[in-house]
């Protein structure tokens, strides 16, 4: 296949390349729209940038965006790009056809919106933190109670910490959770920092709470999304009789409702397409969508396919240690 190309290309390669004799100025990756598509994709971009570079220099380079879904609802038909895209849409559909009642108030889509928007923000952010090893009911306590904030760990409030950590560990023991905490001082943030060892169900969870923590970007998403959603008056209902206790009962109701009476239909390769759908979708001048290559975009995929396909085994064993947890959705 790389013979193939490089034939097409009239370029030749290393030391008779020549990027003058290109025969084509518009060169477009096209692979499926799933995980093995990707990884064709990077295999191809790394190519290009170890051999062609020049190729990438001048923006002769393209990937297609062929479509991961289709969905269908009575003479309504769409294709989308990709899961997020899918989750867009229906929030969107389910959104528009929905009454919301607050007391007495109806609620406008954007104030709906928001509240999804929130809880599917704190999802995000808590299934990050749960993914690095938390305890997910630890930190929804912390939430709740405000158990520990930045002030509290200051070094003259080490009573007061001391006191509301107490205060937690019964909340925690209420919910059949052995709970431990081990607070030390930290010369670098100069401020203490508690580790808590927790244990329910025959999981164990270690972890640690410090200034960073509290700091990084999951935890102050779920501090924000959860005084948004504290701030909504619930219980909401609609007009068909259900009722919604909190924003994520409303959210999964949404999603729900939207894929009543739609078809989604996912592709797992262009060749499940017919003719007239792949040119519709992907290869149509008039509609289709190209993404040019940047240098940077092909650097980073020369830099993975380095790690994961290389010969050494220290960096593909470190790479899969540090991101293992990350993983949302596992392609087996």
């Amino acid at each position: 296949e790389i013979r193939t190309i490089i034939s097409a290309l009239g370029t030749g390669i290393r030391e008779e390349f020549n990027i003058d004799k290109i025969r084509y100025h518009r060169i477009i990756i096209m692979t499926d729209a799933d995980v093995d598509g990707a990884h064709i994709r990077t295999l191809l971009l790394t190519f290009f940038f170890r051999q062609m570079p020049e190729v990438i220099d001048r923006g002769y380079l393209y990937i297609a965006q062929p479509p991961l879904y289709r969905v269908k609802k009575g003479k309504m038909e769409k294709y989308l790009k990709d899961d997020e895209e899918l989750s867009e849409f229906l929030l969107a559909e389910g959104i528009r056809k929905l009454k919301l009642y607050s007391g007495s108030k109806i609620l406008r889509e954007k104030e709906i919106r928001e509240l999804v928007d929130a809880a599917l923000m704190w999802e995000k952010a808590m299934d990050v933190l749960t993914g690095r090893g938390y305890d997910p009911l630890l930190i929804q306590k912390i939430l709740d109670e405000g158990s520990i904030t930045q002030d509290l760990l200051s070094r003259q409030n080490e009573k007061k910490l001391l006191a509301s950590l107490k205060a937690l560990g019964e909340k925690l023991k209420e919910r059949n959770t052995r709970v431990e905490f081990f607070v030390t001082f930290d010369e670098i943030t100069d401020a203490n920092k508690v580790r808590i060892v927790t244990a329910r169900e025959g999981r164990r969870y270690e972890q640690e709470i410090d200034v960073e923590f509290l700091r990084s970007p999951e935890f102050r998403s779920l501090h924000k999304n959860a005084d948004r959603m504290k701030s909504a008056s619930f219980p909401m209902r609609d007009d068909g009789g259900h009722e919604f206790k909190n924003a994520f009962e409303l959210k999964d109701f949404i999603m729900e409702s939207a894929r009543k009476g739609m078809f989604i239909q996912r592709y797992k390769g262009l060749g499940e397409m017919n003719p007239e759908q792949l040119w519709e979708t992907t290869l149509n001048p008039e509609s289709r969508v190209l993404v040019r290559v940047s240098v940077e975009d092909a650097a980073e995929a020369d830099e993975l396919f380095t790690i994961l396909m290389g010969d050494k085994v220290e960096p593909r064993r470190k790479f899969i240690e540090e991101h293992a947890l990350e993983v949302t959705n596992l392609d087996v």
